[in-house]
């Protein structure tokens, strides 16, 4: 028998959660069961003040896209799994973006800042401010690599350039090395990239003032001490008033080569290898304290910080093997700089 009076509502949210969703010009939201309209209301007046169920709140969101206070714009969506998916509007590349993705965009953007400011105009090379456009190689690196269509890359970048440029260098994450193979070496983009310590000239007799533009890149091998062996690009710079070419640890002057002050972080021991510093003093450690031989240290590193499953000479056209005559390179040269 039906009871008498007014019916209770059936609860669609019933036996499947414990939040509601509102659907407004502000965006889709889910709430706790039992908000009233009055309540709505009030949040409406103050969406800045609530923190979403991500312990983001809604103003740092809105910071992050260098929206207003009061942004209409902004729409937060929470998928089936309560992963925090943001969209805008107005900008189309937020409709691929979930917050992993813009943490991983901008972690990405981070490190190729160098690569970024090499090939722009004079007027965009001031390295204290991003520039407007990325290359095509890191445009469509990271269009491909985050699932970002092309024509909405532009956008993207005009919106996170300023955080991008201003966030410190934080480490890459074992994925992004695998994002970097599959979609940047085609294009000339690695982990790791090698250039001069300054992109201007530093002869004092030399009136060229401006960023040097004119570069030289091959193809390199990096031996680290955590990462293993990373593919990279050595650019060198070319002066064309001096004529003096730049390079990782030196400059070239009328055929001599003079290096540069202090200990850099990567040696060159090859025409197309390079040693992390901190490896090297690893390597010194043991001949001294170890009794390693050159031939021994270079077994050791081929056992023990080789992945052959993530680097093949056949992908990089250079060979992955440590010789006993770069340990010995590398030994002599850190002494003597």
């Amino acid at each position: 028998m039906e009871p008498r009076g007014r019916t209770r509502r059936e609860d669609p949210w019933r036996g499947r959660s414990n939040r509601c969703v509102i659907r407004s010009k502000f965006g889709i939201w889910k709430f706790r069961r039992g908000l009233r309209r009055s309540r709505w209301w009030e949040f409406r007046q103050n969406w800045h003040r609530h923190k979403n169920v991500t312990g983001l709140p809604a103003a740092r969101v809105a910071s992050i896209y260098r929206a207003p206070a009061a942004a209409t714009h902004c729409t937060v969506l929470f998928n089936h799994e309560r992963r925090a998916v943001i969209s805008e509007s107005l900008y189309p590349p937020f409709q691929y973006l979930t917050l992993d993705g813009l943490v991983t965009f901008t972690r990405l953007a981070s490190h190729l800042k160098r690569v970024i400011l090499q090939p722009q105009p004079i007027q965009q090379s001031n390295p204290a401010t991003p520039p407007s456009h990325l290359p095509e190689p890191v445009l469509i690196f990271l269009g491909t690599a985050l699932g970002i269509p092309l024509y909405a890359m532009a956008d993207c970048w005009n919106i996170l350039r300023e955080h991008v440029w201003e966030m410190p260098l934080t480490p890459l994450m074992d994925d992004d090395y695998q994002l970097f193979k599959h979609f940047g070496w085609p294009h000339g983009i690695t982990a790791v990239s090698i250039y001069p310590p300054n992109d201007c000239c530093l002869n004092s007799n030399c009136t060229h003032r401006i960023p040097l533009k004119k570069e030289y890149r091959k193809q390199a091998v990096i031996y680290t001490d955590n990462l293993g062996v990373q593919p990279s690009w050595n650019t060198s710079l070319y002066c064309p008033k001096c004529h003096t070419s730049y390079h990782k640890n030196y400059s070239v002057t009328n055929g001599y080569r003079t290096y540069y002050a202090g200990v850099p972080d990567l040696i060159q021991v090859g025409e197309h290898q390079f040693v992390e510093t901190k490896l090297v003093h690893t390597w010194r450690a043991n001949m001294l304290f170890g009794w390693f031989s050159a031939s021994n240290t270079s077994r050791v590193y081929e056992a023990s910080k080789t992945d052959h499953t993530y680097f093949q000479p056949s992908e990089w056209s250079l060979s992955n093997h440590l010789t006993t005559n770069q340990v010995w390179d590398a030994f002599v040269i850190l002494g003597l700089l």
